[in-house]
């Protein structure tokens, strides 16, 4: 099933990378508005859809400040052979809006859990990789960089 269009990775990133980082897990609220994201009780997750069942889930570094964000996109729930063609074309296409929106990747992954990965400016990373049942989105703060630095 698909969550998520490619198109919204590209626009989440686009104002990911705007922000002040580094960024206190407290102090991320009013920055997740402007993602249209809301917050929930638990402090590092966040409702990205109105029906309140798809969250965006924040790390933290342990001094507080977030270093990267992660949201399944898309989830095979079946487990099936439909559902893994699925997977398949939908993160082929959140590939191919990455490269239209930002160029050639920094890094690609192969394998069993294909990823693709592109860098900004200020080391910063966001990232699309397929699992076995998940297309993920990743977006890596400066405070994360250490993942591919």
């Amino acid at each position: 099933m698909i969550i998520f269009p490619p198109q919204e990775f590209i626009t989440w990133t686009n104002t990911l990378v705007q922000f002040p980082w580094p960024i206190q897990l407290n102090d991320f609220p009013p920055y997740a508005e402007q993602l249209g994201w809301k917050p929930t009780p638990r402090p590092t997750w966040f409702n990205v859809c109105a029906d309140n069942d798809k969250h965006v889930v924040l790390g933290d570094d342990g001094s507080g400040d977030v270093y990267n964000i992660l949201l399944y996109m898309a989830v095979n729930e079946a487990e099936d052979a439909e559902g893994a063609v699925e997977l398949n074309d939908h993160f082929v296409s959140c590939v191919a809006a990455g490269g239209k929106a930002w160029g050639e990747p920094f890094l690609l992954e192969a394998g069993d859990g294909p990823g693709v990965t592109w860098r900004f400016p200020g080391d910063m990373f966001t990232q699309v990789t397929r699992g076995r049942r998940t297309v993920m989105f990743r977006f890596f703060t400066p405070q994360g960089k250490y993942q591919f630095v």
